[in-house]
């Protein structure tokens, strides 16, 4: 590994990554961490972290409504929501800066730029809006951690354009609420800023394409949830898939598929929020374009053939499993039925849970690389 920078360079600093950096460094590896924006990644940056700040401040706001109820009274309550814009991005300015104390107290160079490959073992990295001054170098690697997460999925047809039709990461900073919103997409996502939206008085439609919010969650819980939504006063349409939005002077037209009947409705709004999921960000540099078909399967095939262990197929490079075309994980046990204690899976179920989580404890350990 002499013949190299590093021993390890990982490729994003969102949890996945900076979390990895630390641990190589702990086991006497030389470590670096390559990152074209704010250590933290999304999490800390654009999603948990700033959504569940404005979280607490909606739980504060419904409170204070309900004061009279626990005893208070006051008038003329006044409400600043740029004011707890203002509290997220501090709590996540904080956080990352956290998260820069830990690469320097296990001595993990940052190297601040936009990372390319040019080969399995280096990494081209060059300035970014982020950081304009940053110096363009080349930086090589025995291994190669990707960590490099996920950004906003949209729909086709529609163009994000950070105004009238917006993403998370517009969502998280924009301190002027609209009056009318509507939301794409019932996940993680769109549920957390319609419940913000909403406690904050704006008139919120949820349009989503299955059956249920929150897919793929249980369905009892989707529907507790869409019960609270509706008594809170937010409209949920499910069952209905987008089919386009069109920008107009006074806001956003928004064309629905009703998808019981196959009739169509306009929705109007001020904004729109696209939230209908996240996609791995995939790219495939063009070393890999111009190699063999063999050769160039190597990172781009490892999306969908990653072993339980992480590793690609390119035996420097390990791909963080958000990275990966699907998650490797324990099959999910059903719900006891209601009235039996003495409810077990079957054996069957209890073996495949078993070497699943056997395979788990198996990627965690180290090492990854050698």
């Amino acid at each position: 590994m002499s013949n190299y920078d590093y021993d390890v360079v990982v490729l994003g600093s969102g949890p996945g990554g900076y979390v990895a950096a630390i641990r190589a460094s702990q086991l006497g590896l030389k470590t670096a961490i390559v990152e074209r924006e704010n250590l933290g990644g999304v999490c800390l940056n654009w999603g948990c972290i700033p959504t569940k700040a404005l979280i607490h401040n909606t739980e504060v706001l419904e409170t204070l409504h309900d004061a009279e109820s626990l005893g208070f009274t006051f008038e003329n309550l006044k409400v600043d929501y740029a004011a707890a814009v203002k509290r997220s991005r501090d709590i996540s300015g904080r956080q990352a800066k956290g998260v820069g104390f830990l690469m320097r107290k296990n001595k993990i160079e940052v190297i601040e730029g936009h990372g390319v490959f040019t080969d399995p073992h280096t990494l081209q990295v060059s300035p970014t809006e982020y950081f304009p001054e940053s110096k363009e170098r080349t930086v090589t690697a025995a291994n190669v951690i990707i960590a490099v997460g996920a950004r906003a999925r949209g729909l086709p047809g529609v163009e994000i354009d950070g105004d009238r039709i917006i993403q998370y990461r517009d969502a998280i900073v924009m301190d002027k609420l609209p009056k009318k919103l509507i939301v794409v997409g019932s996940g993680a996502i769109g549920m957390e800023f319609s419940y913000i939206y909403n406690a904050y008085g704006v008139e919120v439609t949820v349009v989503e394409m299955l059956d249920q919010l929150l897919p793929g969650e249980d369905k009892r819980t989707a529907r507790t949830l869409q019960q609270a939504f509706k008594k809170a006063g937010v409209d949920v349409v499910v069952k209905n898939a987008t089919e386009g939005a069109e920008k107009t002077k006074k806001g956003v037209k928004v064309t629905v598929k009703n998808l019981k009947d196959d009739s169509t409705e306009t929705l109007e709004a001020d904004k729109v929020l696209m939230a209908a999921g996240s996609s791995p960000i995939r790219t495939r540099p063009a070393w890999m374009r111009r190699a063999s078909s063999s050769a160039s399967a190597a990172l781009s095939r490892s999306t969908s053939g990653c072993a339980p262990t992480c590793r690609t197929s390119t035996p420097s490079a390990t791909a963080r499993a958000s990275w990966r075309w699907r998650m490797w994980r324990a099959p999910r046990l059903s719900s006891p039925p209601r009235r039996s204690r003495a409810w077990r899976p079957s054996p069957a179920r209890r073996s495949a849970t078993s070497s699943c989580r056997a395979a788990l404890s198996a990627a965690r350990r180290w090492p990854a690389w050698a």
